[in-house]
């Protein structure tokens, strides 16, 4: 890339998806008066977004071990039965 090219694109800051067309219509609409409400969702969507991130893992791992100790249990019931005292 060119210097121009670079100069250009350092100053953006990057907005994916929805989030630039939500910002545009709120201000064309609203001259900015909604603004503030379009970045607080915003950061209560990145911020639920980043605290699933870390929990569903470990939601999903408690899960994995519970259901293999269900599995576990029911096998050994069925399987290994009770076992009958020698006399």
């Amino acid at each position: 890339m060119d210097g121009r090219r670079d100069r250009r694109r350092r100053g953006r800051r990057a907005r994916p998806g929805l989030d630039r067309g939500a910002a545009a219509g709120s201000g064309a609409v609203t001259a900015g008066l909604a603004n503030p409400v379009v970045a607080s969702l915003e950061l209560f969507g990145a911020t639920a977004t980043a605290i699933l991130a870390i929990a569903l893992p470990v939601i999903a791992l408690l899960a994995a071990v519970a259901f293999i100790a269900v599995i576990y249990k029911l096998t050994r019931r069925v399987v290994g039965g009770r076992r009958r005292a020698t006399a």
